[in-house]
């Protein structure tokens, strides 16, 4: 027996077929009239299309504005002064332990108040500028007691003794501090019960301090005097403008608080120095703010108009620097539209229709990429300022 025949096609298997035929012939014809239309072409055409799109003059307008030229760094926020109230203090004891510490590291401690206490007896703060060098007592007279009577009454004490002379009003104000600390009343004051601080609140910037330590090695710093920003090894731009009146303006990023300030001249760091002044209480040794002391180079320190929130110690903040500015508005362009012509002198060049005209100007102060402009030329205009290719 012969093989058996395949089935005939159906009418759609035939229609498939056909299109796909007609479908493959239209796709050969494009590609071959593509390669033609290249073979075809001129060089000339074909040199053309090679070409770069021409080229267009791009422009600004000019305005007006302000102009300011800033220099933005940042500084940190540090006291002008540093007191340690434990550095040289004596105790009538031998062995003197610490009781209580009062006022922690962060802390502020206010005039009147025990930051510390020693076999159970308070170190009282109170605003001064000498060291406690003697102790106190009715009848006892010079500055020290002039500068007690001044905290006293600072306080809120009345004191009708004469200025310089420890007399009952005195020793009844000495009563009362004591008893508002939360000790009890006495009439004297011992060199080792209080710490003449420069300015009061003062924050504790570093202590050792603690309870059932012994305190006649202990050290107790509190930032005193003013705060100030300082800027270690500053650019030579910045240390130049320290040498002129510029504008200065502080921003505290975490308080939303801002101050207006100064620059000082610049200071040089040397090996276990630093830039600020230190004083002490009760007699001690000098003692530096806490990251102040040591290494060579050069500080630049910004003053504040008013002074600054104690909650400002220790932040870093933003210094923006107005080196140079325009006097109200003016009028300014880009600072690439100026430029200097063939003949020299400093132009820009205005755009009006297709038309162009170089008008000399005269250039002002330069900021935030902009420049002020004098000269036949009005607000609006357009400006040239560069070829876009």
């Amino acid at each position: 027996m012969g093989e058996p025949r395949h089935a005939s096609s159906t009418p759609m298997q035939r229609r498939l077929r056909l299109l796909g035929y007609i479908v493959g012939l239209a796709v050969a014809f494009a590609a071959g009239g593509v390669v033609a239309t290249q073979f075809m072409s001129t060089p000339e055409q074909r040199a053309a299309n090679a070409e770069a799109p021409p080229a267009s003059t791009l422009t600004a307008t000019v305005t007006s504005r302000e102009i300011a030229n800033t220099v933005v760094t940042r500084g940190d926020v540090t006291a002008s002064e540093a007191v340690d109230i434990l550095a040289g203090r004596t105790y009538p004891s031998a062995t003197a332990i610490f009781t209580a510490v009062r006022a922690k590291v962060g802390e502020s401690a206010a005039a009147g108040t025990a930051v510390a206490e020693v076999n159970g007896r308070p170190i009282l703060a109170l605003p001064g500028e000498l060291p406690a060098y003697e102790d106190l007592a009715t009848g006892s007279t010079g500055p020290l007691v002039t500068q007690l009577q001044a905290a006293l009454r600072a306080a809120g004490a009345t004191i009708d003794d004469p200025e310089g002379l420890y007399g009952r009003s005195t020793a009844a104000a000495v009563a009362e501090l004591y008893t508002r600390a939360g000790y009890a009343a006495q009439d004297s004051l011992p060199a080792s019960e209080v710490a003449f601080v420069p300015s009061l609140p003062a924050r504790v910037i570093s202590s050792t301090a603690r309870r059932g330590g012994p305190a006649a090695e202990a050290s107790l710093k509190l930032a005193a005097g003013e705060l100030v920003v300082t800027i270690t090894n500053p650019d030579r731009d910045l240390a130049a403008l320290a040498r002129q009146d510029v504008p200065v303006r502080l921003a505290n990023e975490l308080t939303g608080e801002a101050a207006d300030a100064t620059i000082q001249p610049v200071t040089t760091q040397t090996e276990g120095g630093e830039a600020g002044t230190d004083q002490t209480a009760g007699g001690q040794d000098s003692a530096q703010p806490d990251g102040q002391a040591g290494g060579r180079g050069t500080v630049l320190t910004i003053v504040p108009k008013e002074p600054l929130p104690l909650t400002w110690l220790d932040s870093s903040v933003r210094v923006t620097v107005t080196a140079a500015a325009s006097e109200g508005s003016v009028l300014a362009v880009p600072q690439a539209a100026v430029h200097t012509d063939s003949r020299g002198r400093t132009v820009v060049t205005v755009v009006k229709d297709t038309r162009r005209r170089d008008v000399e100007v005269v250039v002002g102060a330069t900021g935030e990429g902009y420049v002020q402009i004098t000269g036949e030329i009005n607000e609006g205009d357009e400006v040239v300022i560069g070829v876009s290719t």
